[in-house]
């Protein structure tokens, strides 16, 4: 219980409700935006009200959209799993940045390369910056050290698959019916680099672990 907590509580910092906790003016959305990939994560996929409308409420504010140019959907997931997608780009940070909200259909999730769980529906989002480094990556991440974290090198199944370290920080177990966590995901350089900031919600509804 106690892991879990504190699991919670650094999820926690990356909400914008954060901010009135420590009794601190809550920041302008373009301005939490511009700070980078955990801004634009705290606007677009928050812990505590992480959802389609949050996520739409954002862009507008932003007053972003798609643009021609690329995006990037999370490794983490499958096309075939897509019941729907949207994604917007954002230039706030300096650099072009963007977006992905997709909703999961059922499927089954192996968690922590170990426990296949099946889900009845899912929700992930992703923030992708193509210009952040390994090192800056894994400072931002520095805050969940204490959570229940996971660090390892993964290479998929594919081909082409990319190779990154991934940072877990579990916010709810399988034996709760909702399970949540954010990754951090850093491709090597062959394999595109940047950084992929990915939250994902899956509901086990009936499902058993």
């Amino acid at each position: 219980m106690a892991g879990r907590m504190m699991a919670i509580a650094a999820a926690a910092a990356l909400t914008l409700a954060a901010c009135g906790d420590r009794g601190e003016e809550a920041p302008d959305p373009a301005a939490q935006a511009g700070r980078g990939i955990i801004g634009q994560a705290a606007l677009f996929c928050p812990s505590q009200d992480f959802s389609w409308e949050t996520f739409d409420a954002a862009a507008r504010t932003l007053g972003a959209g798609p643009d021609e140019g690329e995006v990037r959907r999370p490794p983490t997931i499958i096309g075939k799993e897509t019941v729907r997608e949207r994604w917007v780009a954002l230039t706030q940070s300096g650099r072009r940045t963007t977006v992905w909200i997709g909703e999961m259909g059922p499927g089954r999730r192996y968690l922590n390369g170990t426990a296949a769980v099946d889900h009845v529906s899912g929700l992930v989002c992703m923030v992708h910056d193509p210009g952040l480094t390994r090192e800056e990556a894994r400072d931002l991440t520095k805050p969940w050290e204490g959570a229940e974290i996971s660090g390892a090198a993964r290479t998929g199944p594919g081909k082409n698959d990319l190779e990154a370290r991934s940072w877990t920080l579990v916010q709810s177990s399988p034996g709760m019916g909702l399970y949540q966590d954010i990754q951090m995901y850093v491709p090597s350089p062959e394999h595109g680099g940047g950084a992929m900031l990915i939250r994902h919600r899956f509901d086990y509804g009936s499902a058993t672990p």
